[in-house]
């Protein structure tokens, strides 16, 4: 069997935090976080999951432990997620009951690759020393999102929060070694898709989008694209992309009206995967000067702007190269130093940031073809529309 190990590091202006996890290991734990009880609940999670982890952390403690304890859910789930890889041959799902004394907790989990939390406790849940309960579901959320898991955690009844917090920890580390366990009886994915890695992909419908390339690249790479006009409908999605052609200003007014505004800018937040394509790529900045009264959804620093007159038509139609700034990426692997991939544009983004920068292009001048940031990526070209490159572009973003 493979070694099922992984290394995650996870650096912003709040926390800093080093994280390694051995999913096969016996339960060995190195645990710095700066909050005794949550470091207390973490080697529990080891030693009943039956992982070998080890985690340092550095976050704002003199706020509170909020950023520190979301962060390091996110962090770990990343790694668990990293080193499940294909996740073939594992059980994939796992429950347990925890009792602990007077408390019972339900945890169960399904690696199914749909993000999604259910957490029931009253809202009058007593907290743990130096760790409010509140935290504890945020801890789960960002666990679930991160590992990309359908988690549900039930505190059936308690009284003392040491023990409510400590039977959810345990329970979790519980149901997560079961669903991670290594089956001999199964064969291959644990699922009738054959895929539990892009299982449920949401594109975004705002009238605006060119939606059936999209879904059509997307099922020929083995993908369950659905297209959703409801906001509501992107909860339980792998990954989320934003398409669209038109101008900056409609299409700006139709996210808005149909409510996608914000749900775009909580899970690109969440640092789930998203993907925006051409003007999809254009709406994540702050404005544009195709519509200057209209401002964008600010995700990204910077604006968009036309093409200089340089005596080139416009809009920019056609095949061209986009170099890759950092070609090791795993989300340009395999595309080589120099792919062409299909335009059709009059503006494009200038990020204020150059490290969002993933690829330029020429045409007259150079410009951002492409950003990315976290597992954000947008591009300027459609890969739905650029044959091998533009398909290998799409097959590692869901990978």
């Amino acid at each position: 069997m493979d070694d099922r190990k992984a290394s995650r590091q996870r650096s912003t202006a709040e926390t800093r935090i080093e994280l390694a996890i051995d999913l096969d290991g016996s339960g060995k734990a190195d645990i710095s976080t700066g909050i005794p009880f949550f470091d207390h609940m973490l080697t529990l999670f080891a030693r009943h999951g039956l992982f070998d982890l080890t985690i340092v952390a550095e976050g704002d403690l003199e706020v509170d432990a909020h950023h520190t304890v979301e962060d390091t859910g996110i962090v770990l789930g990343e790694a668990i997620r990293d080193a499940l890889g294909t996740k073939a041959g594992i059980n994939r799902y796992g429950w347990a009951y925890l009792p602990m004394d007077e408390t019972l907790a339900r945890v169960v989990v399904d690696l199914s690759n749909r993000p999604f939390l259910e957490f029931r406790a009253p809202a009058d849940t007593p907290s743990a020393p130096n760790l409010p309960f509140t935290l504890v579901e945020e801890f789960c959320r960002a666990l679930a999102a991160n590992l990309r898991a359908n988690l549900h955690v039930e505190l059936l009844y308690g009284r003392d929060g040491h023990h409510i917090a400590e039977a959810v920890f345990k329970g979790l580390a519980r149901a997560l070694h079961s669903a991670v366990t290594i089956n001999p009886r199964v064969r291959g994915i644990p699922s009738t898709k054959e895929s539990l890695l892009h299982m449920n992909v949401a594109v975004i419908d705002y009238g605006a989008g060119n939606l059936l390339s999209v879904t059509n690249a997307l099922r020929n790479l083995g993908a369950q694209p659905r297209i959703v006009a409801d906001p509501g409908a992107i909860q339980g999605a792998s990954h989320l992309i934003l398409p669209g052609v038109g101008a900056f200003g409609d299409c700006m007014r139709q996210l808005d009206e149909r409510g996608f505004c914000e749900p775009v800018r909580q899970w690109i937040a969440a640092d789930l995967p998203f993907l925006g394509i051409c003007l999809g790529y254009q709406l994540l900045f702050e404005s544009s000067e195709e519509s200057p009264d209209i401002p964008g959804l600010g995700i990204l620093p910077g604006r968009v702007v036309r093409f200089r007159d340089q005596g080139l038509k416009i809009p920019h139609m056609g095949w061209n190269a986009a170099t890759p700034t950092h070609p090791d990426d795993p989300r340009w692997q395999g595309l080589g130093s120099q792919p062409y991939f299909y335009f059709v544009h009059s503006f494009f983004p200038t990020p204020d940031d150059p490290e969002l920068v993933a690829a330029r292009t020429t045409y007259g001048e150079s410009f951002a073809s492409a950003v990315q940031c976290g597992q954000l990526i947008a591009t300027q070209f459609h890969p739905e529309k650029s044959q091998t490159a533009g398909l290998r572009l799409l097959h590692n973003f869901l990978s």
